[in-house]
C-alpha cells in the first residue's frame, strides 16, 4: 500500500523533517503532528519497515478511513503545501467542527453556539406623563446567556450588557392615544441618560383620531461591558398609554469593538470630503417686514436689497427649518450689506432666534446685539455684519425656527446718518455635505 495512515499516540510532538528522514517517505501534513493527530505517509517504492519506525516515534497504524480525516482532494491549491490538489490529511475531525485556513495551516474552529439573546415584555400598561418614563419589563421570555445579556433583576426597566460587543436591539411598544391631535414619543436611552440614543426617538399619533398601534425601532448598539439601556415613553399632547405585551428583543451579533478603524490618513480624507463649512443663503424678500424696511433696488447699481432707513427701528422676520446636517460648534448669521454714503460712524443691529416644537409656547426671541462701524467703507463696497448663535441655543430637531434681523436706528449708538442696504442673509456652520449643498471653501 503506497499510502499508510498513523495516529500520534504518545504525548510528544514531532517535526515533519524528523518523520520524513526516519521513514524515507513523504508526509502529507501541513504542520508538525501533535498528539492525537493523524498523518498519511506516501511510502511508494520504500523498503523501510515503516510500521516499526513509526512505532518508535510514538505513532500507531490506523485504518485508512476518510471519516477519520479531512481530505481536500481537488481543492484550491495552497502553494508549497498541496500543489496539484494532493489530499491533505489533517487528523480526526469532530462532528460539526469547522476548519479554517490560517497561513499555510488548517486550524479547527469551535462549533458555533446560539448568539446571546434576550426577549422581555411588560405585564402591565404604563400611563405616561409629559416627562419620559421607563417601561418595566417584568416578563423574561428568553435569556439564554445571563453572563452576557440580562434583564436587571433589581431594576426591571434595565437591560444590562455584561460584555463589550455589537448588539442588535429592537423594541415594539404598543401605544394607545385618544382624541384628535394627541401625540406621544418612544425612545431608547443609554445608561440612564437624558437624550435618546441617536435614531431611536419615534413620534406617534399627531394628527390622527386616536387608537393604538406598535411604535417600533431596530438599531445597532456598540455596548461596553456594564452598559444598560431603557425604553421610555411620554405623551407630548393629550394622553398616551403603553399597553401590556410590548416587547424588546436584543441579540449580540459581534464580539469586541464595532470594527477596525480606518488608517488615520484615510479617515482624515473622508472627513475632508464629507464635512466642513456649510452655508445657507436666505431670500431677502421671504420675511415679514416693518413699514420702514422695504425690498428695493439699491441706489448702488440697482442691486436687490432690503432698505433699513436711518433713525428708525426697521426689521424683517421669517421662519425656516433649522439645518439638519449641523455637526458641532457655534453658528454664524452673516448679513451682506452696502451703504449710500461713506461716514465714520456706527450702526446697531439685532439678530433674534427662537426654536420651537409643536406644543411649545410662542416665547420671546433670544437676542444677539452687534455694533458695526462703517469706518472706511466705500459706497460700492460690500461689507458684512456677523452674529454668533451659540451651539447651546441651537436645536436642529425643532419643528420650526423663527429668525429676526433689525437695525436699531433709534439707539443712541447708531450714529450713521444714512440708509443701509442688506443684500443677503447667510447662515454658516460646520456640517455634513448634503445633496445640493456643496461645502464652503
Amino acid at each position: 500500500m503506497p499510502i499508510l495512515r498513523y495516529r500520534k499516540t504518545d504525548g510528544a510532538s514531532i517535526s515533519l523533517a524528523t518523520l520524513n528522514n526516519s521513514t524515507g517517505g513523504v508526509v502529507q501534513s501541513i504542520s508538525a503532528p501533535a498528539p492525537g493527530q493523524i498523518v498519511d505517509i506516501d511510502v511508494t517504492g520504500n523498503e523501510v519497515d515503516v510500521d516499526e519506525v513509526m512505532a518508535t516515534l510514538g505513532f500507531t497504524r490506523v485504518a485508512t478511513d476518510p471519516a477519520d480525516s479531512l481530505a481536500l482532494a481537488g481543492a484550491a491549491e495552497v502553494p508549497g503545501v498541496n500543489a496539484g490538489g494532493t489530499p491533505l490529511i489533517m487528523g480526526a475531525i469532530a462532528d460539526g467542527q469547522i476548519m479554517a485556513r490560517q497561513g499555510d495551516d488548517l486550524v479547527g474552529v469551535a462549533p458555533g453556539g446560539d448568539n446571546p439573546s434576550l426577549q422581555v415584555r411588560n405585564g402591565a400598561q404604563l400611563v405616561t406623563t409629559n416627562a419620559f418614563q421607563s417601561i418595566t419589563w417584568n416578563t423574561v421570555d428568553t435569556e439564554n446567556d445571563p453572563t452576557i445579556l440580562v434583564r436587571n433583576a433589581g431594576d426591571q426597566t434595565r437591560i444590562d450588557f455584561l460584555e463589550t460587543g455589537l448588539y442588535q436591539v429592537q423594541f415594539s411598544a404598543t401605544v394607545s392615544i385618544s382624541g384628535n391631535n394627541n401625540s406621544a414619543e418612544v425612545r431608547a436611552v443609554l445608561n440612564g441618560g437624558g437624550a435618546a440614543i441617536p435614531g431611536t426617538l419615534v413620534p406617534f399619533g399627531e394628527g390622527n383620531n386616536g387608537g393604538s398601534s406598535p411604535v417600533t425601532r431596530t438599531f445597532i448598539l456598540q455596548a461596553t461591558a456594564n452598559d444598560f439601556i431603557q425604553i421610555q415613553a411620554r405623551f407630548v399632547t393629550g394622553n398616551a398609554t403603553v399597553l401590556a405585551n410590548s416587547i424588546v428583543t436584543v441579540m449580540k451579533i459581534e464580539e469586541g469593538a464595532q470594527g477596525a478603524s480606518l488608517p488615520a490618513q484615510d479617515q482624515a480624507k473622508i472627513d475632508e470630503i464629507t464635512q466642513g463649512t456649510c452655508k445657507i443663503m436666505y431670500p431677502i424678500d421671504a420675511g415679514i417686514r416693518s413699514p420702514s424696511t422695504e425690498v428695493q433696488a439699491s441706489t448702488n447699481n440697482n442691486m436687490p436689497a432690503l432698505r433699513f432707513l436711518v433713525g428708525q427701528d426697521g426689521e424683517t422676520r421669517w421662519t425656516v427649518r433649522a439645518p439638519q446636517n449641523h455637526i458641532s460648534g457655534d453658528l454664524t448669521m452673516r448679513l451682506y450689506g452696502s451703504i449710500i454714503a461713506t461716514q465714520n460712524a456706527d450702526t446697531v443691529w439685532e439678530f433674534g432666534y427662537n426654536f420651537l416644537n409643536v406644543g411649545d409656547n410662542l416665547g420671546a426671541y433670544t437676542i444677539q446685539s452687534v455694533t458695526r462701524d462703517m469706518f472706511g467703507i466705500a459706497v460700492d463696497d460690500v461689507f458684512t455684519i456677523e452674529f454668533t448663535m451659540p451651539v447651546a441655543d441651537f436645536d436642529p430637531a425643532a419643528d420650526i425656527t423663527f429668525l429676526r434681523i433689525a437695525r436699531m436706528g433709534t439707539n443712541v449708538n447708531d450714529t450713521y446718518t444714512g440708509d443701509v442696504w442688506i443684500h443677503g442673509f447667510e447662515l454658516e456652520y460646520t456640517g455634513w455635505s448634503v445633496a445640493g449643498q456643496p461645502l464652503g471653501a
